[in-house]
């Protein structure tokens, strides 16, 4: 069962707020973009787990925990009987490689390479687990969403730890068979005992060249006439009370 709701990302909706307000830059133009394509990615990756169902797991998204003094991020956390399993989402298109321990798009070398990333998430999990009196085992997925991907690797340990979006159905069914009882709640307990803010996110604007004052809620032009309880966008019609 989901645990809590996927909200967007700080980041993106900073960039979503700002753009109403000036033009975005190309550098944040490519940042809204990608953000939001992580988004959806996710998004999509939670419609199909509803579909298949999660009654048996307990699912954490999109949290935060601080292990040590370590802030790391998690995309998906499934908790079950037998330990934590995480699930590092992407949402990539184009002709991807990993060769060499490196990540590479069209033979050119890439950073930000997820399997690292995931590397680095078990880890902290593990931290936790060596930490406490509940053991619990820890794994993961690299879980790519994206039907115009496509993806090679010499490693089968890397192929092992990779699911494809026309897999992604039967890795769901996988959990079906699973029973929770306390070990998992006392797992899901711990975790959310190291849930913390994002500190990362630092993102600020220069409000002296933004555009000032209150926008329409559905067609986002600043053309609003007051009533005596409500707003009325004169673009659209809407109505908004004095509250939203």
């Amino acid at each position: 069962m989901f645990l809590n709701k996927r909200m967007a990302p700080a980041e993106l909706m900073h960039y979503q707020a700002l753009e109403i307000r000036k033009e975005l830059n190309k550098d944040e133009q490519n940042k809204m973009c990608n953000l939001e394509k992580g988004f959806a990615g996710e998004k999509l990756y939670d419609k199909i787990f509803n579909e298949i169902g999660h009654e048996n797991v307990y699912v954490l998204r999109d949290v935060y925990l601080k292990i040590g003094k370590v802030l790391t991020q998690y995309d998906s956390i499934i908790v079950t009987n037998n330990g934590v399993s995480v699930n590092e989402i992407k949402n990539l298109s184009g002709d991807y490689e990993y060769r060499g321990n490196k990540w590479y798009k069209n033979a050119s070398h890439m950073e930000n390479n997820p399997y690292v990333q995931l590397s680095r998430a078990e880890s902290k999990l593990i931290k936790l687990s060596n930490d406490t009196p509940i053991s619990f085992q820890v794994d993961g997925k690299v879980i790519f969403m994206n039907d115009d991907f496509r993806f090679s690797a010499e490693d089968k340990n890397i192929e092992n730890q990779t699911i494809m979006i026309n897999y992604l159905r039967n890795y769901f069914r996988g959990y079906k068979a699973e029973r929770l009882n306390e070990k998992a709640k006392k797992i899901v307990l711990l975790i959310r005992d190291t849930v913390a803010n994002n500190s990362y996110f630092v993102e600020h604007a220069d409000i002296t060249k933004l555009k000032r004052g209150l926008y329409c809620g559905s067609c986002k032009q600043f053309d609003l006439a007051k009533g005596q309880f409500q707003f009325i966008c004169n673009s659209c019609g809407s109505v908004e009370s004095y509250e939203t």
